[in-house]
């Protein structure tokens, strides 16, 4: 963020945070794929939907519970 990096998340079970800085984010409530050069999914809640990541330009996959494709990097 300090380099100018748009950032946010999507997380109904956490609906705002508070950063180290005091800045508060709000969770995306209907998130568009396409409005991100990459989404790095962190953690999938059971039952999440998680249809709005087909049109994601790039994934990053750190659960391992995600289809891999061409749009797909696991770690």
């Amino acid at each position: 963020r300090r380099r100018g990096a748009l950032v946010s998340y999507v997380d109904p079970l956490a609906p705002s945070l508070r950063l180290a800085d005091g800045t508060r984010v709000e969770s995306v409530i209907r998130p568009k794929g396409g409005d991100y050069d990459l989404v790095v999914v962190h953690t999938v809640h059971d039952g999440a939907d998680l249809r709005w990541l087909d049109d994601a330009r790039l994934i990053l996959d750190a659960t391992y519970r995600l289809p891999v494709n061409t749009r797909t990097a696991v770690v």
